[in-house]
């Protein structure tokens, strides 16, 4: 595969004298060779993301891409990108890519730019006290979410292959004492660019206004062209900054429609083109519970599900402190407000389309200022029992069919029973505040028969049937390390058509009992 070396061509770079973790200035990478895999396998591959490579549509690439992706053949200007970042809302320096490895970037034929990364190929100045490598189970999970996020429709990087290495490295899962061995993998990942927040932080840290001038204006000639000549005469870096909040909120609100909890929201793990990067200790919202968090590290709760919009919204006051450096741009809280009235409007109107609102029912229900208070609760129903997230909006286009199918009499009697699949204890009819919401939304009228088609595509384009849950992801990777990978390979199939009913109910049913506390399917740790 040929490279154009975009980046690396632009950018102030960095070659080590010697391969071990260091400090790193004046430079946006460091050139790294990739560690070689001693016996690498191929265990999954995405044809549509080959596809942004221009790579051949194939069920099984040959042997030198396999060798490219398991790190085995060296490329001309491969590299480890240098950055910082808060992490739990503290400075914590130069962080870096210290097992991520970028073996460069290329123009499609659609003149797309992409990069290409293996995430666990081993050491760079930037892997600190690790050893590069990323174990199997977290390079399944990340080959896995990012795919269906993407089949979701949620901005996101992308995977390209899952490649084994047939080494084996040592961690502490828990951090708990028990170290243990564990095979190795690595994930291939392919996005138009992997710089986050804390590329631009570090530098502003270090009062380095010459790289980070250079990378501002590398960010927006090659990904936010428009903001270099605006017609309102705006600052091109208070313009970018102003595009980049905007974009935020837009991810932060598919977040939220999914029900996905990233984990670990530190500056350094938010895309600067809002695209979800980093799957760590990510989590879905099975039994709904606004402050769940997925992540063993994050004693207090700081990335809950219901803190990411205010969350990212503290990263991007520290992306303004660190833009403010090469700017003379006095109302950075002016962009903030950007991501406030995009989040804010965006919410209330991706929950209206999870509740079937047609944009009828929508002006209607805004003109009567009814939106606000049925978003609300909505939340406080979910929140009083445990009650499944997203099967509860799949039950609610039972529901309506149900109810449009009945007599106006027999209205009068609602059909709870249908919600029962979505309650991991008890029924929907011992739930009077159930009763009393679905009452008050039935004279919205999303049920009526000059509605009800409208209704049911809002719901089947905003309600995912198959989400990858923790524990369906567990399950394969216990498969893999026993060598068995096709219900890997089975759920690799589901998420690719996650809107669509699936002949296996394995798929879409609530978290069993075993799985609440379960390694991996509820707790999981930063541990790669």
């Amino acid at each position: 595969m040929m490279f154009d070396d975009v980046f690396v061509s632009a950018l102030s770079g960095h070659t080590p004298i010697c391969n071990v973790p260091q400090q790193v200035v004046e430079a946006h990478y460091s050139f790294v060779t990739p560690t070689p895999a001693k016996q690498p396998s191929l265990r999954l591959w995405s044809n549509s993301t080959a596809a942004l490579l221009d790579l051949a549509d194939t069920a099984k690439p040959n042997d030198d891409i396999v060798s490219l992706l398991a790190g085995n053949t060296p490329t001309t200007a491969s590299f480890a990108s240098c950055y910082g970042g808060h992490q739990f809302g503290h400075w914590a320096g130069q962080l870096g890519d210290g097992r991520a490895i970028t073996l460069g970037d290329k123009y499609n034929a659609q003149k797309a730019l992409y990069e290409l990364q293996l995430k666990g190929a081993g050491v760079t100045p930037y892997s600190r006290r690790g050893d590069g490598r990323a174990v199997l189970r977290s390079s399944i999970r990340e080959f896995i979410c990012s795919e269906a996020m993407h089949h979701l429709g949620v901005p996101t990087t992308r995977a390209l292959s899952l490649v084994t290495t047939g080494d084996e490295v040592i961690r502490d899962m828990f951090y708990d004492g028990r170290a243990a061995y564990e095979p190795s993998a690595i994930v291939s990942r392919v996005a138009p660019s992997f710089v986050r927040f804390g590329n631009f932080e570090l530098f502003a840290q270090r009062r380095d206004t010459i790289r980070l001038k250079e990378l501002s204006d590398f960010i927006i000639d090659h990904h936010y062209p428009e903001v270099r000549h605006n017609d309102d005469g705006i600052c091109p870096y208070f313009a970018l900054f102003s595009h980049v909040c905007r974009n935020t909120a837009k991810l932060i609100i598919e977040w939220m429609r999914v029900g996905f909890v990233h984990g670990v929201m530190n500056t350094d793990n938010l895309s600067i083109l809002g695209l979800t990067i980093d799957y760590g200790p990510f989590g879905w919202l099975d039994a709904f519970d606004s402050q769940f968090t997925p992540n063993t590290s994050d004693r207090y709760g700081r990335y809950a599900f219901a803190h990411q919009a205010s969350i990212a919204h503290w990263n991007l006051h520290k992306l303004s402190e660190a833009l403010s450096a090469i700017s003379t741009h006095k109302r950075w809280e002016d962009g903030l407000r950007v991501f406030t009235d995009t989040y804010n409007d965006g919410h209330e109107r991706m929950m209206c389309a999870k509740l079937g609102m047609s944009p009828a029912v929508i002006k209607r229900a805004y003109a009567e200022n009814r939106v606000r208070p049925l978003i609300e609760r909505v939340y406080t129903v979910l929140s009083e029992r445990e009650i499944d997230y997203t099967l509860f909006f799949n039950c609610l286009k039972e529901f309506i069919v149900v109810v449009n199918a009945q007599s106006q009499e027999a209205q009068a009697s609602l059909p709870l029973h249908v919600f029962d699949r979505a309650y991991y204890e008890g029924t929907a009819a011992e739930h009077p505040s159930l009763k009393a919401l679905l009452m008050d939304y039935l004279t919205l009228g999303c049920h009526y028969d000059n509605e009800m088609d409208k209704a049911m595509v809002c719901l089947k384009a905003s309600n995912p049937v198959i989400i990858p849950r923790n524990y369906l992801i567990q399950n394969c990777i216990e498969a893999a390390k026993e060598g068995d990978y096709e219900p890997l390979h089975a759920l690799y199939r589901a998420i690719q058509a996650p809107y669509d009913q699936h002949s296996s109910s394995d798929y879409v049913k609530k978290r069993p009992e075993w799985a609440r506390y379960k390694a991996g399917c509820s707790a999981l740790s930063c541990s790669s």
